[in-house]
Order: structure tokens, then C-alpha cells, then sequence
């Protein structure tokens, strides 16, 4: 493997990663750190909190993407 394909496969995974936590549909339930309605389930099964950012799962907020 060169330099640029450990880049690349870096780079496809650091995106999987962050797609992998992206917020989807509401559950209907508050969350349990800051109380709000605002709990998603994401694509990889865990839960996190659209406005905290709370993973109950965790017990810990969720990793942050930018």
C-alpha cells in the first residue's frame, strides 16, 4: 500500500465513522442528561441526543465530527 491509499482508506473510514453517528429519526423519549425530546437513534444503533449530544449507550457524549 502507498502513502495515498493509507490516506484515502484513513479518510473512508474517519467518513464511515462520522456517517455511522449521523442523528436520525426522533424515539419519542427524552433524553437522560439534559431532559430535552430531542433523542435520535443514529445509523449504527446507538442513540444520542440532537441537542446535548449525549449517547446514552455511553453513558458519555457522543464523538464529535466536524
Amino acid at each position: 500500500m502507498g502513502y495515498t491509499t493509507d490516506l484515502q482508506a484513513a479518510l473512508d473510514a474517519e467518513e464511515a465513522e462520522h456517517q455511522a453517528w449521523a442523528l436520525g429519526d426522533y424515539v419519542g423519549s427524552d433524553c437522560p442528561n439534559c431532559g430535552r425530546h430531542r433523542l435520535c437513534i443514529c445509523p449504527n444503533g446507538k442513540h444520542r441526543c440532537e441537542k446535548c449530544n449525549w449517547c446514552p449507550e455511553l453513558q458519555a457524549y457522543a464523538p464529535v465530527y466536524y
